[in-house]
């Protein structure tokens, strides 16, 4: 079931998949909710900003059903599911802007591989976990990033100046979310692969060279 901007007078959850996408202005309107069975809430796409989100809005529940967030180990900060009386929202943290190194590999992952540094000190060496915001700065050890699954960041900078990066994905292996691509400094940036991501593309520097007609996603 897709949650939206929409009235029904009954919703009945019975151990199904409710999909949102936290970056409309609005939820579900629903009179009776029934909630049954354990349920799953999945995201459409990453916030984009700070919750809670209205997951659906009602006037009376029943049912001692649960409801839980498709793939909440993937978010550094856990996902909070809560009931006001009268609206089930959702709450998700952001989690931290990491700069990527390469050090242990060229693969991008969600809570995997140790790529990355924290921007804050102790600037400790970390994992990507979905709603980070990411950075590829100047030097990395490893430029040549592949993706692996289907990463969400928050936000996602190239600022090189002169360390060429190449993103590369394939199908199942892509960049998604609401996310889009900025680009600053002199360095090129090579996009080999389709991506799923459907944020807009800044460009205020360098090159971008697309290797693919969905390299972009779907933005703009």
């Amino acid at each position: 079931m897709l949650a939206g901007e929409f009235s029904t007078p009954v919703l009945n959850l019975n151990g199904g998949t409710l999909y949102i996408n936290p970056n409309t202005p609005g939820g579900l309107n629903a009179g009776t909710v029934n909630v049954n069975g354990a349920n799953t809430i999945a995201l459409t796409a990453i916030p984009a900003g700070l919750g809670p989100w209205t997951v659906f809005s009602y006037t009376g529940r029943t049912g001692a059903g649960t409801l839980n967030v498709a793939g909440a180990a993937d978010f550094r900060n856990a996902p909070v599911v809560a009931d006001t009386g009268s609206a089930v929202t959702l709450n998700i943290a952001p989690g931290k802007t990491l700069a990527w190194t390469g050090a242990a590999s060229g693969v991008w992952d969600v809570r995997g591989t140790s790529n990355w540094v924290d921007t804050a000190p102790p600037n400790g060496a970390e994992m990507f976990y979905n709603a980070d915001a990411v950075v590829f700065p100047e030097g990395a050890a490893n430029p040549a990033v592949t993706i692996a699954g289907t990463p969400s960041p928050l936000a996602v900078l190239f600022n090189a100046e002169s360390t060429n990066y190449t993103l590369t994905s394939s199908a199942g292996n892509q960049l998604s979310g609401a996310v889009g691509i900025s680009k600053s400094g002199a360095a090129t940036l090579t996009l080999a692969g389709p991506n799923l991501q459907d944020g807009p593309t800044a460009i205020s520097g360098g090159t971008v060279t697309l290797a693919a007609a969905t390299s972009l996603g779907s933005g703009a």
